[in-house]
């Protein structure tokens, strides 16, 4: 159940440690390298997170098949492709070029917004309100470390608000529609649900 103690207390405590973490990397992270290095952590990160249920299953299961979810194999929720676009904009090497800019731009306006939906309206959550169950619980916390990997987009000086940023919005959610295009494509002709 959504906005009981645990997820008020969650979303507290989740903004808290991201803000604060923001401050504390805008004061002591002013070289490229140490900015280079918060992005490529934090997009790391945030994907061993997405996958961490697959191997704990496993290893819970006493080694048996761990259950392997279509966002698992596929970009299929609008945060999972936040998460790749993060981690993509991350390992670019040139963070002058336009591929970085847009992926930047893009990361931090759209990334905000599906970040703080996830939190504030997890749908794992919502179906079973435990954060013992790790599943629930990774999926809260990658949640959260993809909310500071794209406020710190800027934060960390790596974008600029202008008014090119609604170009870079409107490529990304322009590759949202052709992924999900391409997704429902895939499932269609596999004939999955």
């Amino acid at each position: 159940m959504l906005f009981d103690v645990p997820h008020i207390l969650y979303m507290a405590i989740s903004l808290l440690v991201t803000v604060g973490l923001l401050i504390v990397a805008a004061k002591f992270a002013t070289k490229k390298e140490q900015k280079n290095a918060i992005l490529k952590i934090t997009a790391t990160v945030t994907v061993i997170l997405h996958y961490s249920s697959i191997w704990v299953e496993y290893f819970t299961n006493g080694g048996s098949t761990a259950g392997l979810e279509g966002s698992h194999l596929f970009p299929i929720y609008p945060c999972h492709i936040m998460m790749w676009v993060f981690f993509i904009a991350a390992f670019i090497k040139n963070k002058e070029g336009k591929a970085f800019t847009v992926l930047a731009e893009f990361c931090f306006w759209v990334g905000i917004v599906c970040t703080t939906i996830g939190i504030v309206l997890n749908e794992n959550y919502a179906n079973t309100p435990d954060f013992s169950d790790w599943s629930i619980f990774k999926s809260m916390v990658s949640h959260s470390t993809l909310l500071f990997g794209c406020l710190y987009m800027r934060v960390g000086g790596l974008m600029k608000i202008r008014v090119f940023n609604v170009v870079s919005a409107f490529i990304g959610l322009a590759a949202f529609i052709v992924d999900g295009l391409f997704i429902n494509w895939l499932y269609d002709v596999c004939v999955l649900a």
